[in-house]
């Protein structure tokens, strides 16, 4: 009897302490946590669908179906790869394509607008004589430091995107005894004071608009905009300026509805006329296609920036002849890769046989000369040729180190 139940607490523990389930599935936890997907490349061009993903962290990246720049799109892509692929483990890569914005984006909103005139106050208060400024450029400056100050009391520090028109009086040129009127507008952006185009009333005048200088309802917005085109023409033709594709420039007018405000229309050369800009940059013409890879690397999709380089014959010219201070090879094996194009690499006792460890200094220093501001973290994989019996390709992959010189890695 007492064998009976010996072999029945055996049994039991058998089957208490070995159950197969959890064995299977410790095993795939295991394999699961640590899942190597090394050299797996998968790719995902995004559709319009897949901007909504940003419209939280990024809401104008869901509207336009694009990014405003590289940076925008490494910074907000790994979350979108990590939601995308949450099946891929340990260094496998995601290239990515997406739409990118040839411009940033514009806008014509302002924070606040004025339209003020220079007291004789003021003017006495920055030490000016005569109610008037004899120095324009630098006077108006001042005035704008005087204005909005956060040590004024009450404080009245500019803010982003303030516009302001000023009337102000300068000396006449005809007789510096007399004052004349005159009128400019500026745009607070990007924390500091821009001089933009203050539409004049002449140009109000050759608009028809000239009785209350002044646009109002009856000036289509279509109108306006090609009002602002023809101003800005005039005012590059006749200051012999040239305007290129992408140039912007603000225009500040004079608007009634009711009550009399300064408004702000933001334009931008399109190659032949300015235009509305906030609506040209938001066109999916001026959009371009753009592709980054994202690798997984401890457990974080990190941006892969390797830019793939094939050296084209005139690299092996200025490796082995142009360069004027070679740290690589010799006289001898230099001559012969400007010669054929490759690295000979075929019986290391030739005196025309490169080292790797040469073809590495080779390739570190054409780098330096090809790219010698390169993007920050970018990393190269260098494609170049070597005789061994016969013409191969070959690649090495280079990355700066803490100490901010090219070393060798492997990917």
């Amino acid at each position: 009897m007492k064998k009976v139940l010996y072999l029945l607490s055996a049994l039991t523990l058998v089957f208490t302490a070995c159950d197969p389930m959890e064995d299977v599935n410790a095993e795939l936890d295991a394999i699961a946590e640590g899942k190597k997907d090394d050299g797996l490349v998968v790719n995902k061009t995004l559709v319009a669908a897949d901007y909504q993903f940003f419209k939280t962290a990024a809401p104008a990246v869901a509207t336009r179906a694009a990014f405003a720049s590289e940076d925008q799109a490494v910074e907000l892509l790994p979350a979108f790869v990590d939601s995308k692929f949450p099946q891929l483990g340990e260094g496998a890569a995601v290239n990515v394509t997406f739409s990118q914005t040839l411009y940033p984006s514009l806008s014509s909103a302002v924070s606040t607008n004025a339209r003020i005139t220079v007291s004789n106050a003021e003017y006495t208060a920055l030490g000016e004589t005569g109610n008037r400024f004899d120095n324009e450029a630098t006077d108006l400056a001042a005035y704008l430091a005087y204005k909005y100050s956060a040590t004024n009391t009450p404080a009245n520090p500019p803010v982003e995107r303030q516009l302001v028109a000023i009337t102000y009086k300068l000396p006449d040129p005809a007789d510096n005894t007399k004052s004349i009127t005159a009128k400019k507008s500026f745009l607070y952006l990007n924390g500091a004071w821009k001089n933009i185009y203050h539409v004049s009333d002449a140009d109000y005048t050759s608009t028809g608009n000239g009785q209350f200088k002044n646009f109002d309802e009856t000036n289509s917005n279509a109108v306006l905009l090609s009002y602002f085109n023809q101003f800005l023409a005039n005012y590059y033709r006749t200051n012999n300026l040239a305007a290129k594709i992408g140039d912007v420039q603000y225009v500040s007018y004079t608007y009634y509805n009711g009550s009399t405000s300064q408004r702000l229309a933001t334009m931008i050369f399109d190659g032949t006329n300015w235009v509305d800009g906030p609506s040209w940059v938001e066109n999916p013409a001026q959009m371009k296609t753009n592709t980054l890879k994202f690798k997984k690397t401890k457990g974080v999709w990190v941006v892969d920036l390797t830019l793939t380089y094939v050296l084209p014959r005139a690299d092996y010219n200025w490796i082995g002849i142009d360069n004027p201070n070679p740290n690589y090879g010799t006289a001898t094996n230099r001559a012969n890769v400007a010669q054929f194009g490759s690295f000979f690499t075929q019986f290391p006792t030739d005196t025309r046989y490169w080292t790797q460890d040469d073809i590495n200094k080779a390739m570190i220093a054409l780098i330096k000369h090809r790219f010698p501001t390169p993007k920050e973290g970018i990393k190269f994989e260098m494609n170049y040729k070597v005789y061994n019996g016969s013409t191969v390709s070959q690649s090495t992959f280079f990355k700066k180190n803490e100490n901010g010189e090219y070393e060798v890695y492997k990917p």
